[in-house]
């Protein structure tokens, strides 16, 4: 996505194609959506986007997700109504419950467009929204507000840490974990350690996690991986090079983050380390 001078937003045919897609597969889910209108009206979108997310339909949300990695409108919002939503499944929650939900969170979305992502916000936003429901629905809204905040604090804050340039610490004896960090997309690994990498990307998609989440997830699985050439391929070499990298971060979200990253991988490692032995 690119701006011309007048700050319009100007799309690649593919992205066109995706939003287009979009449209048509959300006529018999939520009805007629304009592409020009979505294109051009960032509200208009995100309500749109809200209630494609909101349909529960595996290709439509699947295609909403696809057509924001262009657009960037709410991503946050979109994404954490996603995750949500398949958290309430995963606890089997009634028809019943989730449909009161969805009409509620489509509500909710709306209150929080163009909040700041800080929890003072979250809070004067939902307390308009609590302020407009009718008396006898507000004890679910509560509990609403309340559930939903903690899936809405966590996708803001994993994807704001995840996507600065330099999430960790910067003195001059950690320059090279932070040009290894900026350039770990382009970074060389070895047929075995795509085929690491390759299996912990299939557990992490198996589980469902976001987009988002999946790229920022393996990311860390790949600083780690290069990282470890530095350290014998031992349990305790991979112990070592964990705490190594571990005290080069300053944000301690993130820390935790690599942290929960460094034990899922560590299975994947390890088995694969155990295979190769026995061949």
């Amino acid at each position: 996505m690119v701006l011309d001078q007048s700050n319009t937003m100007i799309l690649s045919n593919q992205a066109i194609a995706t939003i287009t897609s979009l449209t048509l597969k959300a006529r018999k889910n939520i009805g007629v959506f304009k592409v020009a209108d979505i294109i051009i009206d960032h509200q208009y979108a995100c309500e749109f986007f809200t209630q494609a997310i909101l349909s529960g339909d595996d290709e439509l949300v699947s295609l909403t997700i696809e057509a924001n990695k262009e657009l960037n409108i709410e991503k946050n919002l979109i994404n954490a109504l996603s995750d949500y939503l398949h958290e309430m499944q995963l606890q089997s929650k009634s028809i019943n419950f989730i449909k009161s939900s969805k009409y509620l969170l489509r509500e909710l979305a709306k209150h929080l467009y163009g909040v700041k992502l800080e929890d003072v916000a979250y809070r004067q936003a939902t307390n308009e929204f609590l302020l407009e429901m009718d008396e006898q629905d507000k004890a679910f809204g509560l509990n609403l507000v309340r559930s939903f905040h903690p899936c809405w604090k966590k996708t803001n804050d994993i994807l704001a840490d995840g996507n600065k340039d330099q999430p960790l610490d910067g003195n001059a004896h950690k320059k090279d974990l932070i040009q290894l960090w900026g350039g770990i997309d382009d970074a060389f690994v070895t047929t075995i350690e795509e085929s690491q990498l390759s299996r912990y990307l299939a557990d992490v998609q198996r589980i469902g996690v976001l987009d988002e989440e999946v790229q920022l997830r393996m990311k860390i699985a790949k600083v780690i991986i290069i990282k470890q050439r530095q350290h014998t391929k031992t349990s305790i070499g991979y112990r070592n090079n964990i705490n190594e990298i571990q005290h080069y971060f300053s944000n301690a979200r993130l820390l935790d983050y690599f942290l929960s990253v460094s034990r899922e991988f560590y299975s994947v490692w390890l088995d694969s380390k155990i295979t190769a032995s026995d061949r």
